[in-house]
């Protein structure tokens, strides 16, 4: 825990209650100063800061605040200064600041403020700075700013501002206020204005057209009771305003019976008592707002009616009468080219008009529509457009009423596809097609020669009756087939002849027709199909001349001309023409190329589908992460659970997941709204044209996708020359990514995604690859890789398998998905057999051996990195979903030490200065025991009534995934203490992060070569080697990256070498007495090891039992497939179709195009595989599941190929492995062999090590191993040799040798002082700030700054007894402030001010900002160097100066000597030293009884 002068609290990630003393308010009239910077607080609860009145300065920066609520800042009547820069806040309630009517300087930038209400900083009257900069605002409220008559200084620059009209009125203030405040803003969109100040912009370029314009106001109405009644409100102006309705001088706010129509009428249905009053409409926009007249709306008095003989109404009005209706519209049907007419008549005094209104729009009157003089309405030659609601308004001075009428327009059918001749041959399948329009929408119904055709006896029909297929064409077939379309309007229909010819000239089915393209466009596809006997040839000319397949151009297999890439160039005549011996055909299409920018439909929905994306994404991850974390603790988790739970992405992992997620998501909803509200679908449509470039930035910014784009720069070289960076970057210097952590997978062959960039292979269940279906995946695993049998390997012991487990959770870890439910519907993918990302569910074969009463065995997709996939559309290119590796590519140890520096810091012992890993229990001989995983939200102790053994923590997540594992993972953490004590020993002037750093760089090698040099030959044989090739050197253009099909296929050929046991041994070589262990009992069992032996026993079973043989018909054993964690789930698992499973996940194409990239033989049956798979039984097997070689996986395909002589693959896979292996090796600048990275003599000591050493340096008591662990002890002679027989690393020729000490071994000497950091380049700096260091004399105030601190940083390099107390009065302080409302700013030498603020403010406040941490790494530097410094001079046999020793006062008030300890209460140990308190928190050891106890006065439980 780091230790700090002022309160820091990083246990609490949320402010506790002021009960805590260490958070307790002070209630001195004169309070310091509140400093809670860099604690991590997440939020701040209610009044929290209630009894701090007199407080002036708060600083809550750099924490991770998410929310402002009204009450955090209670009480603080006098605070002055409040900084809350570079937190998360995203929201701020509107009252949050309401009683700070004393804050002058208030800091809200670099968070996540996206909007904020107008009167949120309305009472800060005394505020004189406001900074917003660097946060996500568009839009600021009107009037936001209006009440800050003391503002000096607004920045608002940084944001995405939207300078249209709405924003005018900013500039106006600005402009306004130009003498007397100083406003930094400048324009995001539109695009026209990026990167104008505001202040630069006249009034024009805000294209505000007008303030708002009533052109006909509300009349005064009488309705009847339960009638409907109308206002109206017509208005214009620019931007268009806004229509607000008021009765009685209150807004309206029922919207069950009022309603403001598209032109502003505000109508009112069932009309009431309370509804009549004074009405009157307001139209507002941001020029202004404008009210209208107030009219009435009164009851109408009921008049008696008079009637002719016939029962007609008269009119008997003696006097001005309110409109009333004789006749009303009804409802009518017609018949599209019929006439219509919908009667509305009515009387008044004086005589009504009589206006018609067609869904809610004027009608506009013509030949074919009229108004009579009574004012019914007539339509001739009535249209399908003419449907819709037809409206009826009467009105005159006295009122208004109206009435509605629906008309529907009834459209004969009319056949939009037409079904085509056919000739076709006995034997083969046939379709015919019809498509009909028309209202209602017609019913199509087949004919052959009259009669009907119903779906059988070889004839089928698709939903709706559009295609008629027939099937194993019969001459008897032969005929003329009918289509009938029918409705309620009429009938239509169409024919066409089937011809059964055993010969047939080539005929056209579907020809090319006449397309428009767009210029840009990726590809248009120009059809032509053809049919005849003989198969006809299809040829295709442009312009007359013959087209040829290229990058341009390609003939698909269909016969079809896809046309890629349009230009202008591609426009002109095409030909298609087919030729047999029979005849030819030809048909032609003319291709027109428009230059016109298709309209972005999908910009309207942006906004509400990325809200609803963002909320099924974070519904799924928290119900996921709830399911996962905070399940039922009473109930321990089983193996299942805890594969999921450990495998479960990191934070960072999640966010970078996330992002694309939710783009991924999002772009589906936008097209899902857009297909819904259209006529027609988008599959000619490409997500670029969905959204505008603005709106794809918009959406790249709200999902943080560019957030997680690393920019990576390896400027410490001194750093980057030596060592490696822990998580991979900057090992290639000119791309620093290479081989680094949280980056996709290398493709060798572009993915064979369905949809092209993301849908996984057998996404689509009826789509074909070489003419044949996916099988399913558990299919294949049951009928030909499954077996109960298992041949022991006949040299390799079965070590060869774990160290190949070992190696692989070193290089590569797929990031899982980050939901085990459906984003859309949140169904959890474990019980649903439905296609819904991220779920791709395996399906259950009906005849399945095992499992019967499931349909499906659940499966999740791998996360994708961000700029992949959908998401790619924002990197102008669209990139097929790539997968992340969770790790670093390099062989690097990193199974140890973990791949990020978060990772590092839980495994490094930091509490000495020794540079080694963190320890934990003894074992069985007092060896030490990794750490258990204290504090991870689960643990191992799946059964109490086993045991309460915990997890361990190690550098891969992975690491308690099965007892031999785990001992592998002992082994070498006790390999970098053994070497991190030997090296501190020789070389005590190394401080920890040097001697850390050199046995982690050992560490690396010693891997490097054990994995090359001895078990690497036993996989890929003598051929493999030869391949492989000697090492010549580092190759800087050789990218190392791990493949995606090595990671996902090639390398997961071990699990064909797993034996379903795991032997122990005793120290003769004897099963223990706990006997061997069943892997499906090794599964998540560290208990094991503390209990049952340690991890000898496991590991000379490894070294002395055989490896599982790989034969014909003995792939994976049925532990893997059968019993994977059966115990823990309702269906066990199947590693087999797991594996097939993710290779479709992960798009890899098939079987045969590896082949053809390792230039193999390419078959095309399965008979050709006779050399490479030589049974027969499962070449047959092969060929009744997939049909063709090219539709088999490519895990498949390679794991069933006889293995190479000498090796443990097949050809495919060695060629894999082999490109593979050469690249981790040639493209690591850190490779064990690189002359520059060990001496000579230390890469020889290097060259002897074996694991064998290993195992007999780090085991619990090893004496005796074979003298190579991965050849069976028979093969050796003698079998087994002592410990003391083996060569071993001299470890003395690491001694470093120096003259003057002092600074020789001081990891942080090697790239800068201590504490000092190097500065930010310019061209990486902030805009604002390059702007204000253009200024001639902030260069020469920056440079004076500098020159301070590194005067400051070498006069505590010089001054070897600079105590913590000296530091702080040395380094350059805040200055002293002799009024206490005077700003907490630095002085300047130039006191030149003016209205506007001044420049040297501003950048004393950003290199504040930088050099806090620069202030707390000061003191931790110091303190090293004081107890370096006086250990050489007691080694040098000097006498080390005394220092002023100071006594502290405690919380008591009782004064405590220098060193003293004691307890503050029972859980907290406090310690006087130099004159501060240092207190920390008792760690508990974890309890091994059920039923523990809580003594009074002792912290933690004991048994």
């Amino acid at each position: 825990m780091p230790h700090h002068t002022t309160p820091r609290y990083p246990w609490c990630p949320d402010l506790v209650s002021p009960a805590d003393p260490r958070l307790s308010p002070l209630r001195s009239p004169s309070v310091p100063p509140r400093d809670l910077r860099f604690n991590k607080i997440r939020s701040i609860p209610p009044n929290h800061f209630k009894d701090l009145k007199h407080l002036h300065t708060l600083l809550l920066n750099n924490n991770h605040i998410t929310r402002l609520q009204n009450t955090t800042f209670t009480g603080l009547e006098s605070l002055r200064y409040l900084y809350l820069y570079k937190n998360r806040i995203r929201i701020i309630e509107k009252g949050v600041f309401k009683n700070l009517s004393n804050l002058e300087q208030l800091y809200l930038h670099f968070n996540d403020l996206a909007t904020f209400e107008a009167d949120t900083f309305s009472n800060l009257t005394s505020l004189q700075r406001l900074f917003l900069h660097n946060n996500r605002l568009q839009r600021v409220p009107r009037g936001a700013f209006s009440s800050l008559h003391a503002l000096r200084r607004l920045r608002l620059d940084s944001n995405a501002l939207v300078c249209d009209c709405r924003l005018m009125w900013l500039a106006q203030m600005v402009k306004e206020k130009q003498h007397t405040t100083q406003v930094a803003a400048t324009c995001h969109f539109p695009s026209e204005l990026q990167g104008k100040s505001l202040t630069s912009l006249t009034d024009s370029e805000f294209q505000c057209r007008g303030t708002p314009l009533i052109k006909e106001g509300p009349a005064d109405v009488e309705v009847k009771f339960g009638s409907t009644a109308y206002f109206t409100c017509k208005v214009e102006g620019e931007p268009f305003p806004e229509v607000v309705w008021f009765h009685n001088n209150e807004v309206i706010s029922d919207k069950s019976r009022h309603s403001v129509l598209n032109d502003g009428t505000l109508m009112i249905e069932n009309a009431q008592d309370d509804d009549f009053g004074y009405y009157e409409c307001m139209a507002i926009n941001h020029m202004g707002e404008v009210k209208s007249r107030k009219a009435k709306m009164a009851p109408e008095e009921q008049q008696d009616e008079a009637h002719d003989e016939a029962g007609n109404s008269l009119e008997a009005v003696t006097g001005p009468a309110k409109p009333r209706f004789l006749r009303l519209p009804s409802n009518v049907n017609v018949t599209e080219g019929d006439t219509v007419e919908l009667h509305c008549e009515a009387s008044g005094m004086p005589k009504p008009d009589i206006v018609w209104n067609k869904n809610n729009e004027p009608i506009v009157l013509g030949p074919r529509i009229q108004v009579s003089n009574q004012g019914s309405l007539s339509i001739s030659i009535t249209e399908r457009e003419d449907a819709g609601n037809y409206r009826c308004t009467v009105a005159n001075f006295l009122g208004r009423i109206a009435a509605t009428a629906t008309l529907r327009v009834f459209v004969p059918p009319r056949l939009t596809v037409e079904p085509d001749d056919k000739y076709v041959s006995p034997g083969s399948n046939v379709q015919f097609t019809c498509e009909a329009d028309g209202v209602p929408q017609p019913i199509i119904t087949w004919y052959k020669d009259g009669q009907t055709i119903f779906p059988f006896g070889g004839y089928t029909l698709s939903l709706h009756g559009f295609t008629l297929g027939v099937q194993q064409v019969q001459p008897s077939n032969e005929g003329e087939y009918t289509c009938r379309a029918r409705n309620a309007a009429g009938t239509q229909e169409a024919s066409a002849v089937l011809y059964v010819r055993e010969r047939v000239a080539p005929v056209i089915d579907t020809e090319p027709r006449d397309m428009l393209a767009k210029e840009g466009d990726e590809v248009i596809v120009l059809p032509c199909k053809v049919d005849g006997q003989p198969q006809p040839r299809v040829s295709w000319r442009k312009d007359g001349d013959i087209v040829t397949s290229s990058d341009k151009y390609r003939i698909e297999s269909d016969d079809s001309l896809s046309i890629h890439n349009i230009t202008q160039d591609d426009a002109g005549l095409y030909e298609c023409t087919a030729q047999n011996n029979i005849g030819y055909a030809t048909a032609t299409a003319r291709v027109t190329v428009e230059v016109k920018e298709r309209p972005h439909i999908g910009d309207p929905f942006l906004q509400q589908s990325f809200e609803e994306a963002r909320q099924q994404v974070d519904r799924a991850v928290n119900d996921t992460i709830s399911q996962l974390f905070q399940r039922d603790r009473t109930r321990s988790p089983n193996p299942h659970e805890l594969l999921r739970i450990f495998r479960f992405p990191t934070s960072e992992g999640r966010e970078i997941a996330r992002a694309a997620e939710k783009i991924e998501q999002t772009l589906n909803i936008v097209r899902t709204h857009v297909e819904s509200g259209m006529v027609f679908n988008l599959t000619s449509y490409d997500y670029q044209d969905l959204l505008s470039p603005e709106k794809l930035i918009l959406l790249r910014n709200l999902s943080g996708c560019l957030a997680h784009r690393r920019s990576v720069y390896c400027d410490d070289m001194c750093f980057h020359a030596k060592y490696r960076s822990i998580d991979g970057t900057c090992n290639n210097f000119h791309n620093p990514l290479w081989g680094s952590s949280l980056t996709g997978f290398r493709r060798v062959l572009p993915p064979v995604y369905e949809n092209g960039f993301n849908t996984p292979v057998g996404w689509s269940k009826t789509k074909r690859y070489h003419g044949f279906f996916k099988p399913s995946a558990r299919l294949v695993s049951s009928r030909i890789i499954s077996t109960e049998e298992v041949s022991p390997d006949h040299h390799c012991t079965h070590m060869l398998m774990q160290w190949g487990q070992f190696v692989d959770h070193d290089i590569d870890h797929a990031l899982p998905s980050i939901s085990s439910e459906s984003f859309h519907d949140g169904e959890s993918c474990q019980r649903s057999c439905d296609y819904a990302p991220p779920c791709f569910p395996i399906e259950i074969p009906p005849d399945d051996p095992r499992i019967r009463n499931h349909r499906c065995m659940e499966f999740t997709r791998s996360s994708a990195v961000c700029g992949s996939g959908m998401t790619s559309v924002f990197f102008n290119t669209v990139l097929p979903r790539e997968q992340i590796n969770q790790l670093t590519s390099y062989i690097d140890a990193s199974q140890v030490y973990g791949s990020s520096a978060t990772e590092l810091r839980l495994l490094r012992n930091l509490t000495n200065y020794e540079g080694k890993l963190r320890q934990g229990v003894p074992g069985p001989t007092g060896k030490p025991l990794m750490p258990f995983s204290d504090g991870a939200p689960v643990d191992c102790r799946r059964d109490p009534s086993e045991s309460g053994i915990d997890c361990f923590l190690a550098g891969d997540i992975r690491a308690n995934e099965q007892s031999g594992l785990t001992a592998m993972h002992t082994l070498w953490f006790r390999e970098h203490n053994r070497i991190a004590d030997a090296f501190k020993q020789m070389n005590p002037h190394w401080d920890s992060d040097t001697v850390f750093h050199e046995a982690r760089k050992l560490v690396g090698a010693e891997m490097q070569h054990i994995t090359y040099t001895h078990w690497l030959p036993h996989i890929i044989g003598p051929r493999g080697m030869e391949m492989l090739g000697e090492y010549t050197g580092y190759n800087q253009d050789l990218e190392p990256t791990v493949s995606n099909v090595f990671a996902t296929a090639a390398y997961r050929f071990g699990h064909s070498l797993i034996n379903p046991i795991l032997h122990r041994l005793n120290a003769t070589f004897q099963p223990i007495p706990a006997g061997h262990l069943p892997l499906h009992k090794a599964f998540f069992s560290p208990w094991r090891i503390v209990e049952e032996g340690g991890i000898d026993p496991l590991l000379r079973g490894l070294i002395a039992t055989p490896a599982k043989l790989k034969t014909p018909g003995q792939f994976l054993n049925t532990e893997l497939t059968e019993k994977l964690f059966r115990a823990a789930h309702e269906v066990a698992l199947d590693l087999a179709s797991l594996n097939i499973q993710r290779g479709r996940d992960h798009a890899l194409p098939g079987y045969t195009d590896w082949r053809r990239e390792c230039n193999l033989s390419v078959p095309e049956n399965f008979d050709q595989l006779t050399a490479e798979i030589s049974s027969s039984d499962v070449r047959n097997s092969l060929k009744q599941l997939y049909g063709h070689p090219g539709n088999v996986d490519l895990w498949v395909g390679g794991l069933l190929e006889d293995p190479v002589e000498g090796a443990r693959v097949g050809p495919t896979f060695l060629c894999l492995l082999v490109d593979q292996f050469r690249r981790l090796r040639d493209g690591d600048r850190f490779w064990y062999e690189n002359p520059n990275i060990f001496k000579t003599e230390q890469l020889q000591q290097i060259k002897q090590s074996t694991l064998g050493r290993v195992m007999c340096d780090n085991g619990d008591n090893i004496q005796d191993v074979t003298d190579d662990v991965f050849i069976l002890p028979r093969e050796q002679s003698p079998a087994f040799v002592p410990c003391s027989s083996l060569p071993y690393v001299n470890l003395r020729l690491w001694t470093d040798c120096c003259t003057d000490c002092r600074n020789a071994g001081n990891f942080i000497s090697l790239t800068q002082a201590p504490g000092y950091r190097f500065r930010r380049q310019a061209e990486f700096s902030y805009l604002e700030d390059r702007e204000h260091l253009m200024m001639e004399r902030d260069k020469r105030q920056a440079h004076r700054t500098e020159q301070n601190y590194v005067t400051h940083i070498n006069n505590v390099l010089r001054n070897d007894s600079f105590s913590y107390e000296n530091e702080q009065s040395s380094i350059p302080k805040l200055p002293e402030r002799k009024d206490p409302r005077e700003p907490l700013t630095t002085s300047t030498t130039d006191h030149t001010t003016n209205d506007l603020g001044n420049y040297e403010e501003d950048l004393t406040e950003q290199r504040i900002e930088g050099i806090e941490t620069l202030v707390e790494q000061l003191s931790k530097t110091v303190f090293e160097l004081n107890n370096k410094v006086n250990t050489i001079v007691q080694m040098c046999g000097g006498t080390p100066r005394k220092r002023r020793r100071k006594v502290c006062v405690d919380e008591s008030n009782y004064r405590r000597l220098p060193g003293e300890e004691w307890h503050k209460d029972p859980c907290t140990v406090c310690r006087c030293r130099r004159g501060n308190i240092r207190c920390q928190v008792i760690q508990c050891p974890p309890v091994t009884c059920t039923n523990p106890t809580q003594e009074a006065d002792q912290c933690c439980p004991v048994c």
